[in-house]
């Protein structure tokens, strides 16, 4: 009896235990879906949900703000470089227009001597008469540094020169000079571009001569179609370096430009060139010193050129040489030195140096690029090294004041 009653009593307790747990699960699931708990839920979802919008519209409208700013400030940016353009272009009309107007007038007037059909007939006879003209006008003097604003005056005389004699404009480069000038233009195998020509044709030159071998029909009535050119055709190779002295010797004004057949350079560089040999300097060099860079950029030939300009007492030069075009000698230069020298143009710069010439640097076109070297060109440097010491002696310009040779019986001084 008593038996039945504990297992009775173990039942009952496993019943209520296991019901129990029942009830709880049934109010823990009532309780996980009744309406305030639905509520609660929904309103953390939609708490979250606006949190992440928010932020969204947050980075969204701060993305915004920046492209405006930038496109705002990029706006502004280009509108003051316009106005800041615009006013420094009517600033220089305004500065210059009056003294074009100037030259236009005093053009005008200078041709009037010329009236009534006595203005030559010839073209190249006509341009040196009015750059005379302008050099007059101008009130330039021997020394005077050439100018851009130089330059546009003289295209404003030209205009108003050839207004007056009813001719049609020119596309002259007027250029005050003293002296008389030409060019020697060096056309190796032939090769010359119509262009150098045309640049050339605009410069108050007496004459122009074409050093060339090797031309064909076609190239030689192109030279020939320009007015005051001289063809010197030779039926052999002899090269750029050669017709630099024969140029040279062909040629009897005072001022001789030598140029490139191959490089366009345009006429208001080459100005330059005669304007420094007018004003005094022996010899006017392309200044290719300032666009080599720092230097262990420059090329082999530019150290050479540079090294053998330090070695004769001639640091300032740079790599500054006569072997590069284009360049430009007076005659009493040439007569210094020599015509023949020129023929090897390493030479003809130690010789230079040797007779105390004048060198003036003077600004290169840097839209033509660096001329290559030549695979004779670093040999004739040491060639004229070589030239230097047995003038000068082994050490040339460069004394010995720390060892005293003397004691130990000579050696190199």
């Amino acid at each position: 009896m008593r038996g039945s009653i504990a297992m009775t009593s173990g039942f009952q307790s496993k019943g209520l235990r296991r019901r129990s747990r029942s009830m709880s699960l049934s109010r823990q699931n009532k309780s996980a879906g009744s309406p305030l708990s639905e509520r609660l839920r929904k309103t953390a979802d939609v708490a979250h949900s606006s949190r992440l919008h928010k932020s969204a519209q947050v980075a969204r409208s701060s993305r915004l703000h920046k492209s405006a700013q930038v496109a705002r400030s990029s706006r502004l940016h280009k509108s003051a470089q316009v106005a800041y353009s615009s006013r420094l272009r009517k600033s220089v009309q305004v500065a210059h227009t009056p003294r074009l107007r100037r030259a236009y007038a005093e053009g005008r007037l200078a041709a009037a001597c010329f009236g009534g059909g006595n203005a030559p007939a010839d073209s190249k006879r006509l341009q040196l008469l009015l750059n005379e003209s302008w050099t007059r006008c101008s009130k330039y003097r021997g020394g005077t540094r050439l100018t851009d604003s130089m330059l546009r005056e003289g295209q404003s005389f030209s205009e108003g020169f050839m207004d007056a004699l009813h001719a049609p404009r020119q596309v002259w480069l007027p250029v005050p000079l003293l002296k008389s000038a030409s060019a020697v233009v060096l056309a190796c195998g032939g090769m010359i571009a119509a262009d150098v020509l045309q640049e050339l044709v605009r410069l108050p030159l007496q004459e122009i001569i074409v050093v060339a071998d090797g031309w064909d029909a076609s190239t030689l009535v192109m030279a020939r179609s320009h007015p005051g050119v001289t063809i010197v055709h030779i039926s052999q190779e002899i090269g750029d370096d050669a017709g630099r002295s024969l140029g040279a010797k062909l040629n009897g004004s005072e001022i001789m430009l030598f140029v490139d057949g191959r490089r366009r350079i345009g006429a208001e560089y080459l100005a330059h060139y005669l304007n420094a040999i007018d004003g005094g300097a022996d010899i006017a060099l392309n200044d290719v010193t300032g666009r080599l860079g720092s230097f262990r950029q420059w090329d082999d030939l530019s150290r050479v050129r540079a090294f053998m300009n330090w070695s004769l007492g001639r640091p300032d030069l740079g790599a500054n040489s006569v072997t590069a075009l284009p360049h430009a000698w007076s005659h009493e230069s040439l007569k210094a030195i020599g015509t023949s020298a020129l023929a090897v143009p390493a030479l003809a710069q130690q010789a230079a140096i040797g007779h105390k010439l004048r060198f003036v640097a003077c600004p290169c076109d840097r839209s033509n690029p660096i001329e290559a070297a030549a695979a004779d060109a670093v040999g004739d440097h040491f060639e004229a090294l070589q030239a230097a010491m047995q003038q000068q002696g082994n050490r040339l310009d460069l004394p010995d004041r720390v060892r005293r040779r003397s004691i130990a019986g000579g050696g190199w001084q």
